[in-house]
């Protein structure tokens, strides 16, 4: 099925939204229907909306940039968008990262998913839990029917959004707007918080024979890549947790990825491609679900990409590049994007830490 079919009736009105969004076309970028980012509250940065291959893969012949700087978003954004295409109409699995609280990255995926010219079998989220499947299976009808067609104020609130944890919903609407106007099925990717929380703290034993099976969970992540895991963890909990806190949440993070992993597997199916939404840490091929896919659907190609943020003192593009123990890169495109401002997570992480001692 060709995407432009599934969206004919809301495509149009998604694209004007977006460029709407982004205060109208650019100049000489493409048209009306050209890619057009949000407004950027930070200074520009050279490697802002370039298209970059990490590595030889079916989504890149050769490593580097895709293509030429121009100034303008839209020639590297639509280049990804005919990539996700292509990998969807050979049965692929799309892999797309994000960082969570970036508004961008939400924005930029709506526009690929909606210009891409081939159609998912479906998307999982990692955002959603699998006991709130109902609800999103009740926004999808709400829109088929033309009921809040391509709105998702109602689904937020039906997934309880905002005690989720996740960022405000404005950040992530126009990615769940377009998902509701592609009217193919999403899925969520996400174990339920019981589950997840059982697996972190009793480990694996915590799931039933059969789901460690099914996940092949039973087959441990290679120790050189859960020692990574465990690294990366610690360093982004600002020294703030003991050491033994991270063999838990290494396992919780392995039932999340291989959760994910099967949910996109099953909805593929033989033939179909179908999309994975989720973070960055996620989507790197050594470790994050691509490894749980070459247990669960060996055999079909995986493409990942990741979202960069640029920083103002890495002007190298292969310094942003995330890589296995070996040093191969653990991604194979990255588009990078303006970063968001923020408080320093590590200051935020020790109030919140004061806050529950009190």
């Amino acid at each position: 099925m060709i995407l432009r079919r599934c969206i004919s009736a809301v495509g149009g009105a998604l694209a004007a939204a977006l460029v709407a969004v982004a205060g109208g076309p650019a100049m000489g970028c493409g048209g009306e229907d050209s890619y057009v980012p949000l407004p950027s509250a930070v200074a520009p940065h050279d490697l802002d909306w370039r298209l970059f291959a990490a590595r030889v893969s079916p989504a890149a012949s050769a490593a580097g940039f895709v293509s030429e700087a121009t100034g303008c978003a839209h020639a590297p954004v639509r280049a990804l968008a005919a990539r996700v295409a292509a990998a969807l109409a050979a049965g692929s699995f799309v892999l797309l990262g994000e960082v969570h609280d970036n508004p961008h990255h939400h924005h930029v995926r709506a526009w690929v998913l909606a210009h891409a010219t081939a159609a998912p079998a479906a998307v999982v989220l990692e955002h959603v839990r699998a006991d709130q499947q109902a609800a999103l299976d009740a926004a999808r009808a709400a829109a088929r029917e033309g009921r809040d067609a391509g709105r998702s104020a109602a689904l937020f609130a039906a997934l309880s959004w905002e005690r989720s944890g996740w960022p405000d919903p404005a950040t992530f609407a126009p990615l769940f707007d377009g998902l509701l106007a592609l009217g193919v099925p999403i899925l969520a990717g996400h174990p339920s918080r019981e589950r997840l929380r059982s697996v972190a703290r009793s480990g694996l034993a915590a799931l039933s024979e059969e789901e460690r099976r099914r996940l092949r969970l039973d087959e441990p992540l290679p120790e050189r890549l859960n020692a990574a895991l465990r690294d990366e963890l610690e360093a982004s909990h600002c020294g703030l947790l003991p050491p033994t806190a991270f063999a838990g949440m290494a396992l919780a993070q392995r039932y999340r990825d291989a959760h994910m992993a099967a949910a996109l597997a099953t909805a593929a199916g033989e033939r179909g491609g179908a999309v994975l939404l989720a973070g960055n840490g996620h989507v790197r091929a050594d470790r994050g679900v691509p490894f749980d896919l070459g247990r669960l659907a060996p055999g079909k190609a995986v493409i990942t990409v990741m979202l960069a943020e640029t920083e103002a003192a890495k002007s190298d593009p292969e310094a942003y590049v995330p890589r296995d123990p070996d040093g191969a890169p653990a991604v194979d495109l990255l588009l990078f994007t303006p970063v968001v401002a923020r408080k320093d997570p590590c200051v935020e992480m020790r109030e919140q830490m004061g806050r529950r001692k009190e």
